[in-house]
């Protein structure tokens, strides 16, 4: 199913779009039937004036939505449908729409409907087709490839079996752990950071007296055969270092944040200041009073595959 949208529309909204569309276009269009009873049974649904509806028998969007039932949203769009019950396509976890989502994609001016999925599968699968940035993105095909391989790669971690950047601590917060221990003259910036390049302090828009930083280029030799893997952290991420002193309270604190970078998954990437939201983050996992440094990887994949592995819905800031 296919919504052309305005021009002024983007990517976001595109779910709210298709489930208005749903009530209002395509119930004549015979793509919607009335729910059966086992239907409404499934989905809880015992008040016999309430309506609900699937999708029909022969249509395109039964094979994703097959056991899904939408009765009418209310709230801010009246009109529109919601999932009163659903199972998400890839995870298999059962639920109404405070749990499962209606994904969708979109692409130039148009939205299109694609599946059920959990609030954590939606948010990874939306970092997977993640578009933008300077860098030149990779294929879907290999966005899959590169996913497979980061899980992997996290698994042999948590199995002992590779090595990289760790801290340890009985705190949480582990993204603020790890570029705490990167500040300058600290056991990690020693051991991985180099003052930036002149060529990527030029990319990255920074000025000669920026405390800047990336990461040592031996890791990225494919000669390097040392203890420490950097499998998942672009070369071409560079690092900031601030000191600042809050006038209010005369408190000094001091941040390191990334401000150049490249997703190794997606291939999305850029300057901070240079896209309306700063796709790349520090991606780590915590295991036993560690926080291990697994990479810089889009937000999507990062909130995502942290959702799915607490094996909870991701209920945001």
């Amino acid at each position: 199913m296919a919504v052309d949208c305005d021009r002024a529309f983007t990517h976001a909204g595109g779910s709210s779009r298709l489930l208005r569309a749903l009530k209002i276009r395509e119930t004549n269009n015979g793509r919607l039937v009335v729910a059966s009873r086992e239907d409404r049974s499934r989905a809880g649904i015992k008040d016999r004036r309430e309506s609900a509806w699937v999708f029909g028998a022969t249509d395109v969007l039964r094979g994703t939505f097959s056991d899904s039932v939408f009765i009418n949203g209310g709230g801010k769009y009246p009109r529109a449908l919601r999932l009163k019950s659903a199972t998400c396509y890839t995870s298999g976890k059962k639920g109404s729409s405070k749990v499962i989502f209606a994904h969708h994609a979109w692409e130039r001016g148009t939205d299109y409907l694609a599946a059920p999925l959990s609030v954590a599968a939606n948010l990874l699968d939306a970092g997977l087709g993640a578009v933008g940035g300077d860098y030149p993105v990779h294929s879907l095909y290999d966005r899959g490839e590169k996913l497979y391989d980061l899980c992997e790669f996290m698994a042999d971690l948590r199995q002992g079996r590779v090595s990289v950047p760790f801290v340890e601590t009985t705190s949480r917060g582990g993204s603020v752990k790890l570029y705490e221990a990167m500040f300058p003259g600290r056991p990690l910036h020693r051991e991985l950071l180099v003052p930036v390049s002149p060529a990527l302090r030029q990319k990255a828009g920074l000025g000669d007296d920026a405390q800047a930083f990336m990461f040592k280029p031996k890791y990225f030799q494919p000669t390097y055969r040392g203890r420490l893997k950097l499998t998942f952290v672009d070369q071409n991420t560079v690092l900031l270092y601030e000191e600042r002193t809050v006038e209010a309270t005369n408190e000094r604190y001091k941040k390191m944040k990334v401000v150049h970078g490249r997703c190794p998954i997606t291939g999305v990437g850029g300057t901070k200041g240079n896209v309306g939201q700063w796709p790349v983050v520090l991606h780590h996992m915590t295991i036993g009073g560690r926080h291990y440094l697994v990479g810089f990887i889009h937000n999507g994949i990062n909130v995502g595959l942290g959702a799915l592995l607490m094996g909870k819905g991701y209920r945001g800031k």
